[in-house]
């Protein structure tokens, strides 16, 4: 995540945040679908290819998703809604085991946990689109001299 996370303030310097934020949504999701198509005994490359895809991803989102706030919510209440934020990774984080575990127990696969964690991620790159950090960024612009 290390690397993402360092790639993320590069990207989101030369493209909009929301497209940063999808590339990185889009190797998270590459990372769940080598999961989906794991199997005993199948190819090693996939073991070593999740954590590579899930690491980056996972570190580049966390940091765009801060990046973005910042350029939607600047000012006094950016503290408040960075607050907000880190709240509701907690409890994603605290619920999306759970629900893994219990969708696992019911099913007696990890399928349908993976199917959700890409729906998830899929409505959270949906989402940064619809509020639209692009365009507080033009509002921003001071002309040139």
């Amino acid at each position: 995540s290390i690397v993402g996370r360092i790639i993320a303030g590069l990207l989101c310097d030369r493209f909009p945040s929301e497209a940063a934020y999808s590339f990185y949504g889009a190797s998270i999701i590459a990372a769940l679908v080598v999961l989906m198509l794991l199997r005993p005994g199948g190819n090693q490359f996939s073991f070593f290819l999740y954590p590579v895809l899930f690491g980056l991803g996972a570190g580049g989102i966390g940091v765009i998703g801060i990046i973005a706030a910042a350029e939607i919510f600047q000012g006094p209440k950016y503290a408040t809604v960075q607050g907000m934020m880190s709240l509701g990774w907690g409890i994603g984080s605290g619920i999306g085991p759970v629900l893994g575990g219990w969708i696992f127990d019911v099913t007696h696969s990890y399928q349908i946990a993976f199917a959700v964690a890409i729906l998830v991620t899929i409505a959270s790159s949906a989402s940064l689109w619809l509020a639209a950090p692009r365009a507080f960024r033009r509002l921003l612009r001071v002309p040139a001299a």
